[in-house]
């Protein structure tokens, strides 16, 4: 083989090396946002069916928490705030306070209270809650109106 022809398989080599190694970091790549892509839509998932499960069970929570503030009964508190502890468990918040100022991505405002300030919760018919900043259901809220 003559030193020209081996000069080119040399720089044909090395321009396959350099193919080759940027097919291998693109393909790292693609494979590393694969995997974050996968790990997001894992955790949307789970948070799916968190949410769906929480929505069947929170009317249950709502009419304990009711029935335990007209009967003032200890075993009635003591199951609701066991239900409290499980939801706090699984990150889950509740949220929603008379006084708060109302805010149409957290609150959903059943009725208006004249004798309120504005844009004010007067009260909280039914608690709000979310995961993280994800809200699962929005509190049902009397707001003020007052002018």
């Amino acid at each position: 083989m003559t030193k020209v022809k081996s000069e080119q398989k040399v720089k044909d080599l090395e321009a396959k090396v350099e193919e080759l190694s940027a097919k291998w970091k693109r393909a790292l790549a693609d494979y590393d946002n694969l995997e974050k892509r996968v790990s997001g839509e894992r955790e949307l998932a789970s948070y799916n069916v968190l949410a769906h499960l929480l929505l069947k069970l929170l009317p249950a929570v709502d009419n304990l928490a009711k029935a335990n503030e007209s009967l003032k009964d200890a075993g009635l508190e003591m199951v609701l705030k066991q239900f409290q502890e499980a939801l706090r468990s699984l990150g889950v918040e509740e949220f929603g306070k008379d006084g708060d100022q109302f805010d149409p991505a957290l609150h959903e405002a059943i009725i208006t209270d004249e004798t309120a300030p504005k844009d004010q919760i007067a009260q909280v018919l039914d608690s709000g809650y979310k995961i993280g900043n994800r809200v699962i259901r929005p509190a049902k809220v009397s707001v003020g109106s007052q002018k």
